[in-house]
């Protein structure tokens, strides 16, 4: 069985993490979103994935096994309503200019 995933963010989300997601078969992409309904539904299309939002309330409360949020990290707090549904969040940040803070 695999572990269904919804991907909140389409920038480095579409680029990087999609394609690694979609190429590991104990993924199974179920939902994406992004703010921008063309970018959204563009993303989805090309790679197959069956629904995309643009709210991600929506997403975070479709039937899925893990969140994957790739939003700027400022926007990281927001979307922890992901665990508070039972939902494992896996959040993608950048590397800090000092270790000082990051952890």
């Amino acid at each position: 069985m695999s572990i269904r995933v919804g991907l909140l963010g389409l920038k480095y989300g579409a680029q990087v993490l999609l394609p690694a997601l979609k190429s590991n078969h104990r993924f199974d992409v179920v939902a994406v979103c992004a703010r921008t309904p063309g970018q959204a539904e563009a993303v989805a299309q090309e790679y197959g994935v069956p629904r995309w939002y643009t709210d991600p309330r929506k997403l975070i409360a479709s039937k899925l096994d893990l969140v994957v949020i790739a939003t700027p990290p400022p926007s990281h707090a927001g979307y922890a309503a992901a665990e508070k549904l039972g939902r494992m969040a896996q959040e993608e940040t950048g590397f800090g200019k000092q270790i000082v803070g990051i952890f």
